[in-house]
């Protein structure tokens, strides 16, 4: 009995030590009586009265959320005043009456009309944003002294040209990356790159595994905003009052297993920037929450990397050189029609280079990726 007994201490502790680094994601990191009532001030901000709830299969929950209930509108009342296409939940067949439901479903899952799809934002979430910062990375030349790196395609208009971009993305499944490392695939748009940094506005949509956005090491579809250069405002997905949400089947921060993602980002006549997937509108970065992004003047398209020093780059793409491919790149003018770029307007990207990460450019399509593995000596 005391030889089971030691046996059973030592697998105890073995345990322990395993599980030590998955929780120190969240909870381990000391919050004080502050902190945490601004937690569940933010909480009960950005997590708003549903219609309907599920959970995915992996254990994420969505609610169905009215239109205009969501965050930005509490933060930017002016948006009601605009003709955005819905009609609120509740005015629809009594829908504020029935009491909201929770079913444990696979996704996808259509919400009723009138509410959108949002990933509820947990506690834990916050945490991981304020804990990391969740700085993004444009698709633009590194020192390798940094843990970032990146291999793609950067389109460039001084003067400020481009109404949108589109292109279909490659998605891959990449397994085997650790908590603190991050690999992805975006499209970008920016305004304001060479005047000062806080005067930068930037829409970001795309596709990443990383665990300190999300929470786990699954593929997600992801959105990011900012409107002074990564200083302070913006984030990812719906984490904070900025994107809204239109779709009432995908919504950022929702984990991806499609082989494709053909999305569109595009100005409209009001001027807000809207985020397309195939022909589905996902939602759009209001006007009002930009301090410069009438037009854009840089597309940047390609994947990024991120690990710590002293670790190994991860893979990016497939896993494979030029095995990844953003199809049908277009730009979009100002009447909204769809162009192929200006390749004397065009640079390749890519800091590291073979045999980490390779990229290539046919006026049609990006080839890119490759297995990482660089660290520095």
């Amino acid at each position: 009995m005391v030889q089971r007994g030691a046996h059973a201490l030592v697998l105890l502790a073995l345990c322990a030590l395993l599980y030590q680094p998955a929780a120190a994601s969240s909870d381990a990191w000391d919050i004080t009586e502050a902190e945490e009532r601004e937690l569940q001030r933010q909480l009960k901000t950005l997590n708003k009265p549903y219609v309907k709830s599920f959970k995915d299969e992996y254990g994420i929950t969505y609610d169905c959320v009215d239109f205009y209930k969501q965050p930005a509108f509490d933060q930017y009342p002016l948006l009601r005043n605009l003709s955005l296409g819905f009609k609120p939940a509740s005015t629809r067949n009594g829908m504020n009456k029935k009491k909201a439901s929770s079913e444990t479903l696979k996704s996808p899952k259509r919400c009723p009309e009138g509410t959108v799809l949002i990933r509820r934002t947990k506690r834990e979430d916050l945490i991981r944003a304020k804990r990391y910062g969740q700085g993004v990375q444009a698709i633009r030349p590194q020192d390798t002294n940094t843990d970032d790196h990146s291999a793609g395609v950067r389109f460039t208009s001084g003067s400020g040209m481009y109404y949108g971009a589109v292109a279909s993305l490659d998605v891959f499944q990449l397994k085997g990356l650790l908590n603190n490392q991050a690999s992805g695939s975006q499209i970008i748009l920016t305004k304001g790159e060479k005047g000062p940094k806080n005067l930068l506005n930037a829409v970001h949509a795309g596709y990443h595994v990383d665990f300190t956005v999300e929470g786990d090491n699954l593929t997600h579809f992801f959105t990011y905003w900012t409107s002074n250069g990564y200083l302070g405002t913006g984030c990812y997905n719906m984490l904070c009052s900025g994107f809204l949400q239109a779709s009432r089947e995908l919504a950022p921060g929702q984990v991806y297993t499609g082989n494709t993602l053909t999305l569109k980002i595009s100005k409209d006549r009001l001027g807000n920037w809207n985020l397309h997937k195939d022909s589905e509108r996902i939602g759009f970065w209001p006007k009002a929450i930009f301090s410069n992004m009438g037009d854009a003047s840089r597309v940047e398209m390609g994947g990024t990397v991120r690990s710590p020093m002293g670790l190994a780059s991860p893979p990016m793409g497939s896993g494979n050189a030029v095995k990844a491919v953003m199809r049908d790149i277009n730009m979009v003018d100002g009447q909204g029609n769809l162009y192929r770029a200006d390749s004397t307007k065009m640079k390749l990207v890519n800091d590291l280079g073979p045999p980490y990460y390779t990229v290539n450019y046919d006026s049609f399509n990006l080839y890119y990726g490759g297995p990482g593995g660089w660290k520095k000596a």
